[in-house]
């Protein structure tokens, strides 16, 4: 039990991306720009330290996610081709990329569920653990904020396949683990 009015420097956000029911293939996207609210303290940065990806369709493939400053501009349909990986550069000054990180599942830890698995990244010290330590800065204009493409705290995610898979609408549940 911690002390009354203390306040931890760790949080986690959790996102149920809506994600193709198609077959989806390398590079295309798995789920489209997805909020993180309270990622950030308004104006402020945190470090992304984990994520936890439960996988209800019992899929054992990398993910990777790429996360961006606002939704501004759009990165291709569910199941499309990603232009995530390959945006020109005026339209990644305007989604203010902040990193990447993959899921990679031969390198977190595996829960084996009976219909499902989840990976995490393990604590630190174990051969198993990858500390990304992904700054995220969440600065948006006032622009982004009254068109809808942003708002204070949050950051956005998009996740892309890396090897064919047909995920269920609701297949994915990913937390992330901040330091603020």
């Amino acid at each position: 039990m911690g002390v009354q009015g203390s306040k931890s420097r760790y949080h986690s956000v959790t996102i149920n991306p809506t994600c193709s029911t198609d077959a989806v293939a390398d590079g295309k996207n798995i789920f489209i720009l997805n909020k993180i609210p309270n990622a950030c303290s308004r104006g402020g940065t945190s470090i992304l330290k984990g994520v936890t990806v439960t996988r209800f369709d019992d899929h054992a493939t990398d993910i990777e996610l790429i996360f961006f400053q606002n939704k501004s501009v759009g990165i291709g349909a569910l199941g499309a081709t990603s232009t995530a990986v390959n945006m020109t550069d005026a339209n990644a000054r305007l989604l203010k990329p902040l990193g990447q990180v993959i899921v990679d599942v031969d390198r977190m830890k595996l829960l084996d569920l009976t219909n499902s698995r989840q990976y995490r990244y393990v604590a630190e010290g174990y051969a198993t653990n990858a500390d990304f330590n992904l700054f995220c800065h969440s600065d948006p204009s006032d622009t982004d904020i009254a068109n809808g493409d942003a708002e204070q705290g949050a950051i956005y995610v998009c996740g892309i396949a890396t090897a064919t898979e047909t995920y269920s609408a609701d297949g994915l549940e990913i937390t992330f683990h901040f330091e603020t």
